[in-house]
């Protein structure tokens, strides 16, 4: 299997003749594709040309209406969605859109990875629930950005047990607002969590890992990575050798 990615750093890139001979020969393998500062029109058109795609990141662009919906239909293969440094979703309809999309297709729907990497988002209190909804999902990555509270991430569960959510691998990264109380819903929620990761959360304390590592048993949890939580100390990694 080829092992292929294109990088577009720039939409206006000086030839475009040179993008349009590559993707004759090597288009249809490439694996992942990165939109940088891209515009609408031209991200649609690399992503057309580009049918066997697997990972998809969005860097630094405003997705406008209907890109998400687009590359949806048109990525049979799509497995990863990556929003990365200050992506911006001007819609928050249009992501619920695509959410119940790939629940409409089923097992059609190859994507179950979402990375939201300094993400921003009109309505932030809203977009995780919606993610929560796609009952694919397993893999969800939050890093920082205005995406998400801990409010927001306590929403996100409830909803994923109301759909008994498949998501096995949780990563949170410098979210405000996150506290024990969070984790408990974690843990009350999310019964096939195999992977959680917490980094740079301040709000977490010993007790909190010591909810998660007693819940372990009625969950499926493999790994627990905790790093940089200024309020975690020994005594409370000590639980979860």
């Amino acid at each position: 299997m080829y092992k292929i990615k294109k990088v577009i750093r720039n939409a206006y890139e000086p030839d475009q003749n040179v993008w349009k001979d590559s993707t004759k020969i090597m288009g249809p393998v490439f694996k992942e594709l990165i939109l940088s500062y891209s515009e609408d029109f031209r991200s649609k058109q690399w992503i057309g040309d580009c049918p066997a795609l697997e990972k998809l990141t969005l860097r630094n662009m405003e997705v406008r209406d209907g890109l998400l919906l687009y590359a949806i239909k048109r990525l049979p293969r799509l497995r990863c969605l990556e929003f990365q440094s200050q992506a911006f979703l001007d819609s928050f309809s249009r992501f619920e859109t695509l959410f119940h999309l790939l629940a409409f297709k089923g097992d059609k729907a190859q994507l179950d990875t979402v990375i939201l990497n300094d993400f921003t988002v009109n309505d932030s209190e809203s977009y995780l629930v919606s993610i929560a909804g796609f009952k694919r999902l397993r893999s969800l990555t939050i890093i920082k950005g205005n995406c998400a509270s801990g409010n927001a991430i306590t929403q996100f569960t409830e909803k994923l047990k109301e759909v008994d959510s498949l998501l096995e691998e949780l990563t949170i990264t410098g979210v405000e607002n996150v506290v024990d109380d969070t984790l408990f819903s974690i843990v009350d929620n999310i019964p096939r969590l195999q992977r959680l990761t917490l980094n740079n959360l301040d709000g977490i304390t010993d007790y909190g890992i010591r909810m998660i590592v007693a819940g372990r048993k009625e969950m499926k949890l493999s790994a627990l990575n905790i790093h940089h939580c200024s309020k975690v100390t020994k005594e409370g990694m000590y639980y979860t050798t």
